[in-house]
């Protein structure tokens, strides 16, 4: 049989058809489909009589997505437009942890990844310690440095020298510590020492998880592990930031830092984890428990969510210098928490009071002031306002005299802010119920936050910490209430309203300040400029 000529113009003329996008009557027979319109071929040779239905390829089921950025951008595009009401709500969203504008940008930073556009460490910085080694000296000690100056912010209290010459020089540790250091002082430093943030991050993480493997690298564990929370939530990355906090306070009460009283006022028989050897690591315990202490009381009080450790089970004495350590000098009695609130003891003074110490005070008063303002005893109102204004009184003033030039001692500017605060918070709302004390208390508290805010106009001071925003919503709230309260009155007092507007001015500056300071830390850099030492 004689065969028939192969048409290869057919081959030709022949449309390649796409995967995914035949009608639903050929998915449902896994047959091919030419999608033809308004009928494939194999529904019209079937005797179907409707029109096939395409129900959407890969490729158009993207609709959606591209519609949500669209809605997105549309969402910023709104906010820079939004007439001025609705920009100072934005203004001050940032600072109130329960506004709608924080709660976006807290889950954003989740979401997204916050170091993402600016971590990465460009292939024209070439340095061979990025694969695997140590950085140079000039690098690590500007890191370091960097850090130290900051180590308030992150309530640490930090030896170089015993950093880097351990006892023993086989022992490893200690690079947990050392690497969050190194990454705190890249995020400390604007520029393009942000691009290394990555590569430390990833070091911290192995290292962490290397001192679980013994117990004896259990302190330099929970003492990388606070710090790194602290840079968690400096990069608005709350959840791991929270998540990390609940174990690092979990690990310290396991090991028993909440708990250094010498033995013989412990129950028998109990043990933990951490025993000091001596006085000069009881004195590094006692300063670690403090640190994961303000950690948890900062982050459960301003997030609102209940503290981990309640005050009645921490028997661990306020921290004190390294000199006082190295010297053997301890003081146990009366000298913890709950102390704080016994008329008989000294424990609510901070004279000769170490930062740390001083740090980890004002949290708890500040946390104590908040949990009991709305249901608090008559006795337990009396005690705590009663610390609050004693510690307060025995704080020294902003100014550090010990320059030839007075500068401002911004330790103590956060310590005297956060004070204030506690104070505000405590009488804020018998105040609002018309009470005249509690009142004329707030008012006090009020004037002494702005004042501050005014040497700090005074003296130009650019970096400061932002948790002291939280003392200056709660003044900004009190004096809104009462700027509006006099201007409803009969007869208006205009000179208690221009001075209340000035108030509220120098709060603005002041959160304007703050917020410039993070967009110095927020916006992308230039990684192609040099590093120190390079």
């Amino acid at each position: 049989m004689e065969s028939q000529p192969f048409d290869t113009s057919l081959v030709q003329r022949t449309k390649k058809i796409r995967r995914g996008v035949a009608c639903a009557s050929c998915r449902r027979k896994k047959v091919a489909c030419d999608t033809g319109k308004p009928a494939c071929g194999n529904c019209i040779r079937g005797g179907v009589d409707s029109e096939c239905h395409y129900p959407g390829s890969k490729r158009t089921q993207r609709l959606p997505l591209w519609a949500g950025k669209i809605r997105d951008l549309q969402e910023k595009i709104a906010a820079l437009e939004a007439p001025s009401a609705e920009q100072e709500s934005l203004f001050w969203g940032v600072w109130d942890f329960t506004s709608p504008y924080f709660l976006s940008t807290r889950w954003s930073a989740i979401a997204s990844n916050s170091l993402a556009p600016r971590n990465r460490v460009l292939d024209s910085v070439d340095w061979e310690w990025t694969k695997g080694g140590s950085p140079p000296p000039n690098l690590s000690n500007f890191l370091l440095v960097e850090a130290l100056k900051r180590s308030f912010d992150f309530s640490t209290d930090f030896d170089i020298q015993k950093i880097f010459y351990p006892t023993n020089s086989h022992d490893n540790s200690h690079l947990a510590v050392v690497n969050t250091l190194y990454l705190l002082g890249c995020y400390f430093t604007p520029g393009p020492l942000n691009a290394l943030e990555p590569l430390f991050l990833h070091r911290v993480r192995r290292y962490l998880a290397r001192g679980l493997q013994d117990a004896k690298h259990l302190l330099d564990f929970i003492k990388a592990s606070a710090m790194l929370a602290y840079y968690y939530f400096f990069r608005m990355r709350l959840m791991e930031g929270f998540d990390l906090v609940s174990t690092t306070v979990a690990f310290a009460r396991g090991a028993g830092l909440h708990d250094l009283r010498p033995k013989k006022y412990r129950l028998s028989g109990v043990r933990y984890l951490l025993e000091p050897r001596d006085d000069s690591e009881l004195g590094e315990y006692i300063n670690v428990w403090w640190q994961v202490f303000s950690l948890d009381r900062g982050t459960r009080t301003f997030c609102q969510q209940p503290i981990i450790v309640p005050d009645e089970e921490i028997r661990t004495p306020w921290p004190q210098s390294h000199a006082e350590y190295m010297q053997g000098h301890f003081c146990y009695s009366d000298n913890t928490v709950t102390s704080l609130y016994s008329y008989q003891s000294n424990a609510a003074s901070a004279r000769g009071n170490s930062p740390i110490a001083l740090r980890a005070k004002c949290f708890a008063l500040y946390e104590r002031a908040v949990r009991i303002a709305s249901e608090a005893t008559e006795a337990e109102f009396k005690a705590t306002d009663h610390a609050i204004t004693r510690f307060y009184s025995s704080l020294p003033q902003i100014y550090d005299t010990s320059h030839p030039v007075h500068t401002i001692n911004l330790t103590i500017v956060f310590v005297r802010t956060f004070a204030l605060g506690a104070l505000l918070k405590l009488h804020e709302r018998r105040a609002l119920e018309g009470d005249h004390e509690a009142y004329k208390t707030c008012l006090e508290a009020v004037a002494g936050v702005t004042n501050i805010i005014i040497e700090l106009k005074r003296f130009k001071v650019e970096d400061m910490s932002r948790l002291m925003g939280v003392t200056w919503l709660l003044a900004k709230s009190f004096l809104e209430r009462n700027l509006k309260r006099l201007e409803s009155a009969p007869v208006p007092d205009q000179i208690q309203i221009e001075r209340i507007r000035l108030q509220l001015g120098d709060v603005k500056w002041v959160f304007q300040k703050v917020h410039e300071q993070i967009a110095r830390h927020a916006t992308k850099q230039d990684f192609s400029r040099s590093l120190p030492g390079k």
